[in-house]
């Protein structure tokens, strides 16, 4: 049961790399979850484009939209598991701990992380690894540092790598029932 709208270029994304979201193999409580924190999620055009507010809230009707980038599943830099742990830790940013402004994760690429913005991203990180996808996202952080992807060169990424390697996996909390 996906109860999360995909914009129809990433479903068909999703779905030429053999990942479509019914193929994930998350539970229904877990799709429940993210429905109800108002995720939508698209594809970009690479290497850039733009996207507006109005024309998010057109395509998804959610106030989230988790944009997914082609590129480095395209060149084969990642690999489409990886890719969904990707998309499951963007999903965590909003699951697993209070939304942030959207323009956050692009400023934290450009820097160095402090405590409190690393434990933002470990939290993210521990939602795919709740998912089942832990060992992806660890392919995916070392692929994309190997690669020297803007951000992933930081000293905080063998931070987040070294967590989820040690770490059990982690069950969050039952979804409560949204009354109707």
């Amino acid at each position: 049961m996906i109860s999360i709208p995909f914009g129809q270029s990433a479903f068909n994304f999703l779905s030429s790399h053999g990942i479509a979201p019914d193929s994930w193999g998350l539970l229904p409580d877990e799709w429940k979850r993210l429905s109800q924190f108002g995720i939508g999620v698209t594809t970009m055009s690479s290497p850039a484009s733009t996207l507006d507010y109005h024309a998010a809230q057109a395509l998804c009707g959610r106030p989230y939209l988790v944009i997914l980038d082609p590129t480095h599943l395209n060149l084969g830099r990642i690999s489409a598991r990886a890719q969904v742990a990707i998309a499951l830790h963007e999903f965590g940013h909003l699951a697993s701990q209070p939304a942030r402004n959207s323009m956050d994760g692009y400023m934290l690429a450009l820097k160095d992380l402090n405590e409190s913005e690393l434990d933002v991203e470990m939290h993210a990180d521990g939602y795919a690894h709740h998912c089942g996808y832990g060992t992806d996202l660890v392919e995916a952080l070392e692929s994309l540092r190997s690669h020297a992807v803007l951000g992933f060169e930081k000293p905080a990424i063998q931070k987040r790598i070294d967590a989820l390697t040690t770490s059990p996996r982690i069950n969050l909390v039952p979804i409560p029932e949204i009354p109707t």
